[in-house]
């Protein structure tokens, strides 16, 4: 996902129930930033707190979202695991 894209829903219908997120960031600036409809309003903030290759996570266990934006992606790649 581009960052740029920041204000673009993510394609899953309404209600989609999101079971962990999980974030690989190659050092301290890799930052994950996962909003609701307004980007303003953040769900989730991963960041890598290493100086080197990390993958770091949160597991929701179900939480549903009805829609879902990536205001930003620095420096890695994430996986958002449905339910």
């Amino acid at each position: 996902m581009d960052s740029a894209l920041n204000n673009v829903s993510l394609p899953w219908n309404a209600g989609t129930h999101v079971q962990s997120v999980a974030f690989w960031g190659t050092d301290t600036t890799s930052t994950l930033v996962l909003s609701g409809a307004n980007t303003t309003d953040v769900i989730l903030r991963l960041e890598n707190p290493n100086d080197d290759e990390t993958t770091v996570g949160a597991y929701l266990g179900g939480v549903r979202f009805s829609e879902m934006k990536v205001p930003t992606v620095t420096a890695g790649t994430a996986w958002i695991y449905l339910l």
